[in-house]
């Protein structure tokens, strides 16, 4: 069998591999003494290090010995044809990302289509030419070094969010005990009859500091646990709730001059996590006040159909850029007209409602306003 054309030229100087400091390593295998030793004799020409085999089961034998970054396989061979290889390979561990060229003499229609349904990644017909012999392998080759770069890389960047969330983790745990004691000692002072005016004033503002840095940590430690909540349904009077809740963000809407007008009606009962419910709120009222303008209108608006409430928080602020609905709600994830605001936000405020929204079986989303502002939107199960 007949591999080169005769009196082809051997490939020139340019074609060798610059600043490889060790040949890579090609397992070349083909029942022809004659193919096998012309492909050995161009390929070392090149630089590469080979290995050939007459016959597919003894290269399989060597393969995790020898750890070839690139097999070069003949198709028509007795026994155990270049597809079976080929697929053998594949199943090997390890053997999904090395690249495999098929070089044969078969020029059926069909042998392509066969080549990389076996699992092939590129075919050359003998009588090949020699540059392209080299050429195709050498760009299999620049292709993996680049999927290996790529999946170290992955893996260095999984490591590093494990080791990120693990330190989150740790952290959180921590802050816990502390924040319990500021909460207690602030709750006392401004409850106390006997404190003074001006202390049980500022233990509310401490109070309400910690009441909010509390609800950050826990919505820390719900997206770091993503998917794993567990509601606890319960029916909840809606605009009971609400007028509860409202006292968690007082503090911030009075700074603001902000109004809040609960028009929800008074007998919804919707289906829900209490907690989880009201931190949710908090978090959408927080956001409401902080980016409206002050002196301006937060409304909360339930909307009903058969099986859900569908309830909206709408403001006066700016709004939310085209394109940007989507994005708000992933952890960390901050418009540029909020940078003035990282230090005040965790990020993790609208990523946690929508793990809330979706743990109820519901969703959130965010639409325009009018004549401006932003409505976020959250449907939960309710009943009549």
């Amino acid at each position: 069998m007949t591999l080169l054309p005769n009196g082809a030229p051997s490939p020139s100087a340019d074609l060798a591999p610059a600043g490889i400091d060790a040949p890579q390593r090609v397992m070349v295998i083909d029942d022809s003494p004659t193919a096998l030793l012309m492909v050995e004799g161009l390929l070392k020409d090149s630089h590469f290090e080979i290995q050939g085999f007459s016959d597919g089961p003894s290269a399989l034998e060597q393969m995790e010995t020898y750890q070839p970054d690139l097999v070069v396989l003949d198709i028509l061979m007795p026994g155990m044809d270049g597809f079976e290889v080929c697929r053998r390979i594949r199943a090997m561990e390890g053997g999904m990302g090395l690249p495999i060229l098929f070089l044969t003499g078969d020029e059926r229609t069909q042998t392509q289509a066969e080549a990389i349904a076996a699992g092939g990644d590129d075919l050359v017909y003998k009588p090949a030419i020699q540059r392209e012999l080299v050429i195709r392998a050498r760009s299999l080759l620049r292709i993996r070094k680049l999927q290996t770069a790529l999946e170290r890389e992955s893996r260095s960047l999984k490591d590093l969010q494990a080791r990120q969330e693990g330190l989150f983790r740790f952290i959180v745990h921590d802050l816990k005990s502390p924040l319990q004691t500021i909460l207690s000692g602030a709750e006392i002072l401004a409850e106390d009859p006997a404190a003074p005016a001006e202390t049980q004033k500022m233990a509310g503002h401490i109070l309400q500091g910690s009441l909010t840095m509390e609800r950050m940590v826990q919505d820390i430690l719900v997206v770091c646990h993503q998917g794993n909540l567990t509601p606890l349904h319960q029916p909840i009077r809606l605009w009971e709730a609400l007028d509860q809740w409202a006292e968690g963000v007082q503090t911030s809407f009075r700074r603001r001059k902000v109004t809040l007008r609960n028009e929800v009606p008074r007998d919804l009962v919707v289906q829900a996590d209490l907690e989880l419910l009201r931190r949710c709120i908090l978090n959408l009222l927080d956001n409401a006040a902080k980016y409206g303008p002050p002196g301006n209108d937060v409304r909360i608006e339930a909307r009903l159909d058969p099986q859900t409430c569908e309830l909206r928080i709408s403001d006066q602020g700016p709004g939310i850029p085209p394109g940007m609905e989507e994005m708000i709600f992933d952890p960390f994830a901050r418009l540029e007209r909020d940078a003035p605001l990282a230090r005040v936000s965790s990020g993790l405020g609208l990523a946690f409602c929508r793990e809330v929204a979706t743990a109820h079986g519901g969703r959130i989303w965010v639409e325009p306003g009018e004549p401006s502002g932003a409505v976020f939107c959250l449907t939960l199960p309710h009943r009549e």
